[in-house]
């Protein structure tokens, strides 16, 4: 094995050159096709650039090379979950919990891709395991308690998976600390230095590229579903939840002269139009071309004003879906990001009042250039509210926005096995079952509400 290849192609990768790592991997697997972790790491490179179907190959050799190595049955998982191949999915994280009956996230991924059935054995294995180990393992009763939830929301005991996710939601929440009077300051302070002055002072700043189409919202409220419609027309690729402007406003921060937050007023237009190339260099390590593509982080809602500033010709489109039904939805996921808010009743209720309040002022700031999509109004009247998103990001009319179910390309979102399927609206009013049990939620919702 050369090492300094290696080292080579893992630094690249680590420092997301992902075009240059591939090009490494694929010369170390034609010079040393049989050594352990080559497959392995091309496979999860492939994946960071949304081509699933080729690392999942990579995964499979890995394992034909080094069978033990039982954590590759989760990625190969993963891999197969982002094609949209949901049996062979499941196979792959059956596999993975009958070797590694503690992998504890393995049972929440072999939960989301398969069914349930009264007296399921996978259900007493769960019970089994929580009741063994959460004692002395707490790492292992959030997941196993989310994957408990759905398993009982699936056969229809909606109230036993209530306190399932209530279980889960409650363990995940003990291992972090959320502020959410700092969430308020920093709500505010979004909304006091975003004006229409600061908008008319920097609206020729930023860097001149219509490249991007930004997708944001509260998570859950339809963002992934709009993203599918996006992308299955042929002028756009779906790049799915980037982190490429947080890192690049991160980054901003540090350099001298560079893009601030708390200085935004006294920026120079050059620091506009540098952070913007930025992001659009930090882009093109994912893109497969040059042409646009749907940046879908949701929480991309804080940076909306500054999105415009940065790329003043881009799109954005903001996803909003009724209250009580987005929290119902955020309430039953197991993240595998970082969602602080979502995880206690009380806060996740205060946070959705916070996020929709900024979102009603980036509609008033920004105007007709942010096109509004309702979730219930798009699964109510899909054909027209299709038409009417694809023609506010500049687009021409393809009917393959409607089959928006085959677009084979990679999702690793929540929705991932959502947007398989053909348009449901078994969403709308789908938190009406457990509304009393929501009430916490819904009263610290109203009462941000009325204090803002």
């Amino acid at each position: 094995m050369d090492k300094s290849l290696m080292n080579a192609a893992t630094a690249r990768h680590r420092q997301g050159d992902f075009h240059g790592a591939i090009a490494d991997y694929r010369q170390l697997l034609q010079r040393f096709p049989g050594h352990p972790g080559t497959h392995l790491h091309m496979g999860l490179v492939l994946m960071e650039t949304g081509r699933p179907v080729e690392a999942a190959r990579h995964f499979r050799q890995e394992l034909d090379i080094a069978p033990a190595n039982v954590s590759v049955l989760d990625h190969l998982g993963d891999a197969y979950k982002a094609a949209g191949d949901m049996a062979a999915a499941h196979e792959a994280y059956r596999e993975l919990v009958g070797r590694n009956e503690e992998h504890w996230l393995g049972h929440y991924k072999l939960a989301q891709v398969r069914r349930y059935q009264e007296g399921c054995e996978h259900i007493a294995q769960m019970k089994a395991l929580i009741a063994r180990a959460a004692q002395k393992l707490p790492a292992a009763m959030a997941p196993l308690a989310f994957a408990l939830g759905l398993a009982h929301e699936r056969l229809g005991r909606i109230d036993e998976a209530f306190t399932w996710y209530a279980k889960g939601n409650q363990a995940h929440r003990a291992g972090f600390a959320y502020d959410h009077a700092l969430t308020r300051i920093q709500f505010a302070y979004l909304k006091n230095v975003f004006t229409l002055e600061l908008m008319a002072r920097h609206a020729a700043s930023g860097a001149r590229s219509d490249r991007p189409v930004f997708v944001v919202g509260l998570p859950r409220s339809g963002t992934t579903l709009v993203e599918q419609i996006l992308s299955s027309h042929p002028a756009i690729e779906g790049l799915g939840e980037l982190q490429v402007l947080p890192a690049v406003l991160q980054y901003s921060e540090r350099l001298a002269g560079g893009l601030r937050l708390t200085g935004l007023a006294e920026a120079s237009p050059a620091a506009y139009a540098q952070a913007g190339e930025a992001y659009l260099r930090g882009v093109d390590a994912y893109a497969s071309g040059r042409g646009r593509f749907t940046d879908k982080l949701p929480g991309n809602i804080m940076y909306a004003g500054l999105i415009r500033l940065l790329l003043p010709h881009a799109r954005i489109v903001l996803c909003r879906r009724g209250a009580l039904d987005t929290g119902w939805s955020i309430y039953r996921q197991y993240f595998l990001s970082h969602n602080p808010f979502a995880y206690e009743l009380e806060e996740l209720g205060g946070y959705m009042a916070l996020s929709d309040d900024l979102a009603d002022h980036w509609q008033d700031l920004l105007g007709d250039s942010l096109h509004v999509v309702e979730y219930e109004k798009l699964v109510s009247d899909f054909a027209c509210e299709a038409r009417r998103l694809v023609a506010a990001c500049g687009l021409e009319w393809t009917d393959d926005c409607l089959r928006f179910e085959d677009n084979r390309r990679a999702v690793v979102t929540a929705s991932a096995t959502q947007v398989r399927q053909p348009l449901y609206t078994s969403s709308v009013g789908s938190a009406e079952p457990v509304s009393q049990q929501l009430e916490p939620m819904r009263q610290a919702y109203d009462s941000e509400k009325a204090a803002l």
